[in-house]
């Protein structure tokens, strides 16, 4: 038996063109053998990387991205996922204070707002600015501050804390280098605050672009990515956001084989239902790519293989191996 698609959790785009078709997922709690089953979807936007995704009110919307041969895109699609209406993407007509087109970036869903943050423009340029669409009216707001207060940065993450109601953005690229700063924006009072750590100390995540980052409760998990010296990172971090203290997180896999590969692009969730993270894809070298789904299980610590499609290249739809951030026109789900 299948869940219903209104149950989706995780969305992300692959590859168009190729035999690898818009793909859901079976739900693995099921007790069904987990397979691809294809999805057509029509009017695919523009192919694109490096861009952002949501979902709000049973529509995804991609926004921004890069295409290597046009450059930079500014526009915005989206898709309803109520699929007993036409499964066709539209373009999402803005107003307002429109970013110039960006790749890059980072942003976030608060309640009926989408916040954007940094990323790098048409010439390479990377930015500081934010930016708040709203989705009820589809009107963008710049929101005004003095240059000096955030640094410019790409390849970072963006998240919601809910409880002070700020976003938080941490890590990233910046001027050559890859930094572990934190910041975050509160959204009433619009104030940026750089949150000051403890340098001197040992326990503190080494600078990173293309990690994933997931707040819980007054905790900011952050995984993988890749340092400086272009090593893909497997270390797990929570930042304790009450009291401004980073913790590694030990695993408890007794195997090495039972942990992920390093990685970078990569995407990742939080499953309140079973107080898990789950991790999809990513790159775990210059020349590799994966599409492994791993659920890491915050109260035991320990992380558990639930899909990897290498093993059943004889299935008729497997989905392509990948870095999440190069993801183009079609739609990969999977119900959790």
């Amino acid at each position: 038996m299948e869940k219903s698609l209104k149950t989706l959790k995780h969305s992300e785009i692959i590859e168009p063109g190729s035999k690898y078709k818009p793909l859901k997922r079976y739900d693995y709690d099921m007790n069904v053998y987990e397979k691809w089953v294809e999805l057509k979807c029509q009017n695919p936007p523009k192919r694109r990387s490096y861009h952002v995704s949501f979902i709000h009110k049973d529509f995804l919307y991609i926004l921004g991205g890069i295409d290597l041969k046009e450059g930079r895109i500014s526009d915005i699609s989206c898709l309803s996922l109520n699929f007993a209406d036409e499964i066709k993407w539209k373009n999402q007509e803005v107003t307002g204070d429109i970013p110039e087109p960006l790749s890059d970036h980072s942003g976030v869903l608060v309640e009926d707002n989408f916040y954007l943050f940094g990323g790098e423009s048409e010439f390479g340029e990377t930015k500081n600015t934010l930016y708040k669409l709203n989705l009820i009216t589809f009107i963008w707001e710049k929101k005004n501050f003095p240059l000096t207060t955030i640094i410019e940065l790409s390849n970072h993450t963006c998240s919601y804390y809910k409880e002070n109601k700020s976003l938080v953005i941490f890590g990233g690229y910046n001027n050559g280098k890859y930094v572990y700063d934190i910041y975050t924006y509160k959204i009433k009072e619009e104030e940026w605050n750089k949150i000051e750590i403890d340098l001197n100390s040992k326990n503190v995540p080494e600078g990173r672009i293309k990690h994933s980052a997931n707040i819980i409760d007054d905790y900011m998990y952050v995984y993988g990515g890749q340092n400086v010296d272009g090593n893909y990172l497997s270390d797990l971090w929570k930042f304790d956001l009450l009291n401004s203290k980073w913790q590694q997180i030990i695993y408890n896999n007794l195997s090495p084989d039972d942990i992920p590969l390093g990685r970078s692009g990569h995407s990742s969730i939080y499953n309140s239902k079973d107080h898990s993270l789950y991790i999809f894809g990513g790159k775990v070298s210059h020349a590799q790519e994966r599409n492994e789904l791993w659920k890491f299980d915050i109260n035991d610590k320990q992380f558990k293989l639930i899909h990897d499609t290498l093993l059943e290249m004889e299935s008729d739809f497997p989905p392509r191996s990948m870095d999440i951030h190069k993801i183009k026109q079609s739609i990969l789900y999977y119900n959790i």
